[in-house]
């Protein structure tokens, strides 16, 4: 594998690299910023993205995930949901109230899946109105 992808609705790279940092601590996969590799016109949006570096071992896929879950446990995002995707269309998404079980699965997914991406969304998230809350 290798490489997992992270998105966030509301967060920008730097502010989830900061947060699941905290959450996964030196035991977690490595999390990086790379330059995206799509060209974007204008200068408005950030050309990188935030990467985890895991082995193929879904046990590390696992502690990433369960990473993110802690985050959003703390945040009390009880409405988030995580979404992953494969580059062949592949999509899977679960509550972040997900059970130990479907984690596994879900993590064994991951591990097997070509380039895939890990995305954090939820609906109340992006109806808030007023100034933006610090990812972490």
């Amino acid at each position: 594998m290798g490489e997992i992808r992270l998105t966030c609705d509301w967060c920008s790279d730097k502010e989830l690299k900061t947060a699941l940092i905290a959450e996964l601590g030196s035991k977690g996969p490595q999390l990086k910023s790379r330059r995206s590799p799509h060209r974007f016109r204008g200068t408005a949006l950030d050309p990188t993205v935030l990467v985890a570096i895991v082995g193929g071992a879904s046990a590390a896929v696992a502690a990433l995930i369960t990473g993110v879950l802690k985050f959003l446990e703390r945040r009390k995002e009880n409405d988030a949901r995580i979404t992953l995707r494969g580059a062949d269309g592949t999509s899977v998404q679960v509550p972040a109230s997900i059970t130990p079980e479907r984690l596994k699965e879900l993590a064994k997914i991951a591990s097997e899946l070509e380039k895939p991406v890990i995305h954090i969304s939820g609906a109340r998230m992006r109806k808030v109105k007023g100034p933006s809350r610090p990812c972490h």
